[in-house]
């Protein structure tokens, strides 16, 4: 994905715990990789990897500790996860996948997540990776996506600067937009009175 892309997604790749054992000795050589997960009409070929880890020699439980940045242009593509067992002869052998929904989270926290893999074709327990997950939104980075924690935000701005007033308020604080001011207090309009006071010094 070329870096002119709205999203910049940050993972962390810690661990598995308890995967599948794909070869002869009871273990695998793991491996994961990362895709977007596009609808079949809209794939052109092999999807190619966003991120592909380091094998992990005859492990059911590895660990990575692999970081990773890649460009996302619309969070309604999810992340593909998929884990295979590397074999010197032949095919590798496919371990479990996961699908996380990027448009579910929330910019700018990181998401601690123990992801579980599935197979549609085997119903076995195939174990989990630990993930984190962090997206950022590098047009409006300093605008929250939850609601939630846009009030909170807003709230805990409009009780310092009651108690600090506005020459203290101006000193401590500064805001920098990457696209614009008016997009800023749109959005703070409409999220109460104590939005409006942040709103109403930008």
């Amino acid at each position: 994905m070329a870096p002119t892309a709205r999203y910049q997604i940050s993972v962390l790749l810690r661990d598995g715990h308890k995967l599948a054992a794909r070869d002869k000795n009871g273990f695998s050589d793991p491996y994961v990789r990362f895709k977007h997960e596009r609808p079949m009409s809209a794939k052109d070929g092999k999807e190619p990897d966003v991120y592909k880890s380091a094998v992990v020699k005859k492990n059911l439980n590895p660990v990575w500790n692999e970081h990773f940045t890649a460009w996302w242009a619309d969070l309604s593509v999810p992340l593909l996860i998929e884990v295979w067992d590397r074999d010197v002869i032949g095919h590798d052998d496919f371990m479990g996948r996961a699908v996380i929904a990027l448009r579910d989270c929330e910019l700018g926290v990181t998401q601690v997540l123990s992801v579980p893999l599935e197979d549609p074709l085997v119903k076995e327990d195939l174990g989990n990776l630990r993930i984190d997950l962090t997206i950022h939104d590098m047009e409006t980075n300093i605008i929250p996506q939850s609601p939630a924690t846009l009030r909170e935000h807003c709230r805990t701005f409009g009780e310092a600067r009651r108690r600090l007033g506005d020459s203290e308020m101006h000193g401590i604080c500064h805001i920098v937009l990457k696209s614009g001011t008016m997009q800023l207090k749109n959005w703070l309009s409409g999220a109460g009175e104590s939005a409006a006071a942040a709103a109403a010094v930008l």
